[in-house]
């Protein structure tokens, strides 16, 4: 399989960065429909480990160890640098009156994220100057990675759902869904609230939203893939749909068009807009961007760039938004807020020209010595005589 088979889909994942980034750098008047990206991201996960991994493992040909490597690789360095970068952004905060948390929680709380653990708690902390409190974040330094403690625990069940077949997968991605309602309605109706609230899984209070809600999303991911590389007659139907929505089911812009409405859709309705943006809209787009291809080198150059600097950004601009904030409040005391326009601009500014530099300079060279260093490239594993031994590799 060529690794550039799904490149609209790096657009798409670079978009839903891009939204999230603006989600928090206005106070969540930009994209406010936002937080559904992360659940596109987890659906992302599913389809493309499926698609890079999954005959591999069905013909035993990858270990569980090798599979985990590969992601711990892939995640990890801009993870650790994202919760790094963040806690020295605490200090600052701390010392300018942005956060009550004390240097040794600081220090706890980055030892214990840095094992993809999330941090049960009540700290408080002013985010960008907001004088409405971030409380018991389960990433007190960098509140964006709180998805990732989700990535690295479905990373673990990932073979279980790639050797799933598709009718198994469906009933996983209902039973998921079901338990999720039911865990967000139990939550909604002991804070006495009247909007449906089940994305979660970011602060202490509604961390158990977060399981549930990964496993749909991959599960979900896994399904897609496998339902459009098959020949079931539910895969044939799912193609047939896909062929008879026309541009929609051949152009990356249209594709960015829709992923771009769906991100900013106004989260009303009490909650129900999210839910129709998680079931319908996107499954969509991962279904439609899944059977494009670039039209040209410009097309494939954009979503390449878009997919490569997606994560770095996502990891990184948490705590440079913090940092922008506390420097605008610095030099101009009148400022009741970061938030006004220059600080939306500077942050963004700030937090891509970081995540190019990191990606170039650190992500992309330690990645390269961990694969050389601990990853034998997911050998193929032959039997022989009661024992296996590694092969050559497949891919």
């Amino acid at each position: 399989m060529s690794k550039h088979r799904f490149v609209v889909l790096d657009a798409v994942r670079g978009v839903c960065a891009l939204a999230v980034m603006a989600f928090h750098f206005t106070g969540h008047t930009d994209f406010p429909n936002a937080v559904v990206a992360v659940d596109l991201f987890f659906m992302l996960s599913g389809f493309v480990i499926c698609a890079s991994y999954g005959q591999r493992v069905e013909r035993g040909e990858i270990t569980f160890s090798q599979l985990i490597m590969k992601r711990l690789i892939r995640l990890y360095p801009m993870f650790l640098l994202g919760l790094a970068l963040g806690s020295l952004t605490l200090i600052v905060m701390r010392a300018n009156g942005y956060t009550t948390i004390s240097n040794f929680e600081i220090l706890g709380a980055a030892v214990f994220n840095s094992l993809f653990m999330p941090l049960i708690n009540t700290i408080s902390i002013h985010n960008f100057g907001n004088l409405q409190p971030a409380i018991g974040s389960i990433a007190p330094a960098n509140g964006a990675l709180w998805s990732l403690f989700f990535e690295a625990f479905i990373s673990l069940c990932m073979m279980a759902f790639i050797n799933r077949r598709p009718r198994e997968l469906a009933m996983i991605c209902v039973l998921a869904l079901v338990f999720w309602f039911i865990l967000g309605l139990a939550l909604n109706i002991s804070a006495h609230s009247r909007t449906l609230q089940i994305m979660g899984g970011y602060t202490s209070g509604n961390v158990m939203l977060g399981y549930p809600r990964v496993i749909f999303g991959f599960s979900v991911g896994v399904l897609i893939y496998k339902l459009t590389e098959g020949t079931t007659p539910a895969g044939l139907a799912l193609l047939k749909m896909r062929a008879s929505l026309g541009l929609f089911a051949k152009s990356p812009v249209m594709l960015i068009i829709l992923t771009i409405a769906a991100l900013c859709i106004t989260y009303d309705l009490r909650g129900m807009v999210y839910l129709a943006s998680l079931i319908v809209l996107c499954p969509l787009i991962l279904l439609l961007g899944s059977g494009m291809t670039a039209p040209g080198r410009i097309v494939a150059g954009i979503s390449n760039a878009l997919g490569w600097l997606s994560y770095p950004l996502y990891c990184l601009h948490i705590p440079v938004g913090n940092l922008i904030s506390v420097w605008l409040h610095g030099i101009r005391a009148d400022a009741p807020l970061a938030f006004q326009l220059d600080f939306p601009l500077v942050a963004s500014a700030a937090s891509i020209l970081l995540a190019v530099i990191a990606g170039l300079a650190i992500d992309e060279p330690v990645r390269k010595w961990l694969t050389r260093r601990f990853d034998n490239g997911g050998a193929v594993v032959r039997k022989t005589s009661g024992r296996t031994e590694p092969g050559k590799t497949t891919s």
